[in-house]
């Protein structure tokens, strides 16, 4: 039953207790609570679902400097729509810094959980992204 239908029900059983005397204090009670509760469920706001620009996107981009990592989680530099969006990025480097690109990245798939792009410098004769 609804805030409003639980409201118009127990409104009706009120005036009918008070009027014709059906039911005696206890009812008139049971009906007050019963309008409490209407007017609680007519009163509390609905969660709304979160849009979607909040949710956690497809591709996440790990990268770092070889000698400076931060390790885990720290290392996370964004997440994005398609692997190509990571890889661009991870290409350009951090704003700011001198130096373009990371030392290293990779590219995950939350929907696999497979690093589906990666690149290395230190690796000997790769300095190219390797798309899995």
């Amino acid at each position: 039953m609804t805030g409003a239908t639980k409201l118009a029900f127990a409104l009706d059983g009120l005036i009918r207790a008070r009027t014709k005397g059906h039911g005696g204090e206890e009812y008139a009670r049971k009906c007050i609570n019963e309008i409490a509760e209407g007017i609680e469920e007519l009163t509390t706001p609905t969660p709304t679902p979160t849009a979607h620009t909040s949710a956690m996107k497809r591709y996440l981009l790990f990268a770092g400097d070889t000698y400076y990592p931060h390790g885990g989680m720290h290392d996370l530099r964004g997440d994005f729509f398609t692997a190509e969006g990571a890889v661009s990025q991870a290409q350009k480097g951090e704003p700011m810094v001198a130096v373009s690109g990371y030392d290293w990245w990779h590219v995950i798939d939350t929907e696999t959980w497979l690093v589906v792009a990666s690149h290395d410098r230190d690796e000997i004769g790769k300095h190219a992204a390797n798309l899995a």
